[in-house]
Order: C-alpha cells, then sequence, then structure tokens
C-alpha cells in the first residue's frame, strides 16, 4: 500500500470535520511565510469566524482522533 503524502492527509482531516460538522478547517502554512514560527507548518482556522482556533497541529494525532488513519 502506498503511503499517504500530507496533502492527502489534510484532505482526509478536512473532510471529515465537514462531515462531522465541525467548525474548523487545517489549513498548512508554507515555507516561506513569516507567520510559520507562530502558526506552525498546521493550524486550524474557523471559516466562519475567519480566526484561528488551534496551531502547530499534529496531522497525525488528529487523523487518527478522526479515525482517518489507521
Amino acid at each position: 500500500m502506498p503511503a499517504l503524502t500530507e496533502r492527502t492527509l489534510v484532505a482526509r482531516i478536512n473532510r471529515a470535520l465537514r462531515r462531522d460538522d465541525a467548525d474548523m478547517i487545517v489549513r498548512v502554512c508554507r515555507d516561506s511565510s513569516r507567520d510559520r514560527l507562530y502558526l506552525g507548518r498546521y493550524y486550524a482556522v474557523d471559516p466562519t469566524r475567519n480566526c484561528i482556533v488551534d496551531k502547530h497541529v499534529d496531522l497525525e494525532a488528529l487523523a487518527r482522533a478522526l479515525s482517518v488513519l489507521r
């Protein structure tokens, strides 16, 4: 079985969050961004309020909690 890419994992997480009607989506912070140290590689945003709800998101832990990764 091929390994999952980070992009695929982010897409799976966001689909699971949308399915659960969660008020957040995971975003990727670019390497060249000046906010990378503050936000981390991945961060969560509330799209309805347009604000950051979590910084330095651990993709693997979140994916396992949402049961999108075994």
